[in-house]
């Protein structure tokens, strides 16, 4: 395995063999994001510009291109931004049946309050993770969704 650090632009660093460099480790709380076919490892100090990403071989363009799309994907947007981008793609009911099937009964109180007192939408909160399989989208679709989200002008 080795560590390679991809940046907002694409470019490809290899950081050298990950077993005979110091273990990539994330600070308490964080843990191994999946996305796509990548798992990307959040550092200990986090880099604003750059993913580390620990596999066999170099990054595929696939992956590159992947990699490039969630670093341009803002970590959140405020409420009427998520529901204009919902309502344009037809998707609102779909959130709103998924949000309604919430079987915890704190966890579906917790997901209403929040989307109905208009707070911000976090990109990696619990509701849109929930709802990405619930809505059949891919973690690419749904950083797709917020990038456009993000330049709607009011």
């Amino acid at each position: 395995m080795k560590n390679y650090h991809i940046n907002s632009k694409g470019i490809v660093t290899d950081k050298g063999d990950a077993k005979q460099r110091r273990p990539i480790t994330s600070s308490p709380g964080l843990t191994p994001v999946t996305y796509g076919e990548l798992v990307f490892i959040p550092p200990a100090q986090p880099m604003a510009n750059a993913i580390v990403v620990q596999q066999a071989d170099p990054p595929t363009p696939t992956q590159i291109a992947s990699v490039v799309l969630s670093l341009s994907c803002p970590k959140s947007l405020p409420h009427w931004r998520v529901l204009r981008v919902l309502i344009k793609h037809g998707m609102l009911e779909a959130v709103l049946a998924y949000i309604n099937a919430i079987e915890d009964a704190d966890l579906k109180s917790t997901t209403l309050c929040a989307w109905e007192g208009g707070a911000d939408v976090a990109r990696r909160g619990p509701t849109v993770l929930g709802a990405i399989p619930a809505l059949g989208l891919t973690d690419e679709q749904v950083d797709a969704l917020f990038i456009e989200g993000a330049a709607l002008e009011a």
